[in-house]
């Protein structure tokens, strides 16, 4: 057995399941794991200027901000191409204030700052195991969030692999769906991993809140799935992929989570 797969078998063993994709080791989070993740919102709208708040935890959209220190960066992605990065609001943490003008598809897109997590007897620390004396189990995470916000015009243009940042992980809006779906229609997604399709499980989040995902769906081996939101709101997709870290003795592997809020129309 490889050392890969022997460390891939004991993770699995802790709720969660195993897959292979794009030829990595992967887990894939099971009906009880909650995987901590963060996620755009916005908050306020009606006018040009909105404010924008980013979540950090497992019960989506309820749990708390996304400390400011923990933000690597914030783009607004405009439809006319242009690019903002976004400076937090003094005195609200994860609140951020945008301008919504241009007409079409304005893109939110955050990328936390990488992280060790360590489990120890004692609950956890955010450190490399090598570092930490009673350490169990590391992980080290690379997070990103995706926000769409469609303003006035419904021609939203191309959708679909030109929207792709070439991250690890991502979630893309597929061809043939639209960024504001209406109740029970179906939207098609699809997920990339270093730009490559993969296979693994998406768990969707209803806007009334909770830890718990109201459906799971496998992507195919071109990265697809179709989600069908049932109800008007902010809908969380989430998705995540599990692999050994390089070095064995300071951590033991890399998880990687996108997630992406989609608003159903009333």
């Amino acid at each position: 057995m490889s050392e890969s797969r022997g460390r891939c078998q004991r993770l699995a063993r802790c709720g969660c399941l195993l897959a292979v994709a794009t030829g990595l080791a992967v887990l894939v989070p099971g009906g009880s794991t909650l995987a901590h993740h963060p996620w755009v919102l916005v908050m306020d709208k009606g006018d040009d200027t909105q404010w924008v708040r980013l979540g950090w935890g497992h019960a989506f959209p309820d749990d708390g901000p996304l400390a400011d220190e923990r933000v690597g960066r914030l783009e607004h992605r405009l439809p006319d191409g242009d690019i903002k990065s976004l400076e937090p609001k003094s005195g609200r943490e994860g609140a951020y204030a945008i301008s919504i003008e241009q007409s079409g598809i304005h893109r939110l897109v955050l990328w936390q700052e990488p992280g060790y997590w360590t489990r120890t007897p004692r609950g956890g620390e955010r450190a490399p195991r090598s570092e930490v004396s009673d350490g169990v189990e590391c992980s080290r995470s690379h997070n990103t969030a995706r926000k769409v916000i469609v303003h006035g015009a419904s021609d939203h243009g191309e959708i679909g692999e030109e929207w792709s940042l070439g991250e690890r992980l991502e979630i893309l809006l597929a061809e043939g769906g639209g960024p504001a779906p209406e109740p029970g229609a179906p939207v098609p997604l699809q997920v990339l991993a270093d730009g490559e399709p993969v296979e693994l499980e998406l768990a969707l989040y209803a806007p009334d809140g909770g830890s718990e995902a109201v459906r799971r769906v496998a992507t195919d081996g071109d990265g697809r799935a179709e989600i069908e939101p049932y109800e008007p709101g902010e809908w969380l997709v989430h998705a995540q992929y599990t692999q050994s870290y390089p070095d064995p003795e300071r951590c033991d592997y890399e998880s990687f989570n996108a997630t992406l809020v989609l608003e159903v129309s009333k």
